[in-house]
């Protein structure tokens, strides 16, 4: 696990490294990439406790919803339905 103390406080580094990860591909030319992202994004969702890093992945997965392929669209709406059964509702 990545942990680093701020302030004498863990913070869990993963979300964070998921987020640069999941970033790298959700442009991808390749659809099958892309329809992979909304799930990570969607883990990372739920793992973060950094306000500013959950902004950017609230957007980062948003942002997806535009995305050409009907594929990446129905994993952008799946994963939509599963964070809000988790009480986690889009911004």
């Amino acid at each position: 696990m990545a942990i680093l103390y701020t302030m004498g406080n863990p913070v869990d580094l993963r979300p964070f490294q998921a987020y640069k990860f999941f970033n790298q591909f959700a442009k991808s030319p390749n659809e099958t990439a892309r329809a992979f992202m909304p799930h990570g994004y969607e883990h990372a969702l739920q793992n973060s406790k950094d306000a500013e890093l959950t902004a950017k992945l609230w957007t980062a997965l948003l942002d997806m919803e535009q995305d050409e392929s009907e594929k990446v669209r129905d994993e952008i709406e799946e994963t939509l339905h599963r964070l809000s059964n988790h009480g986690l509702q889009r911004p």
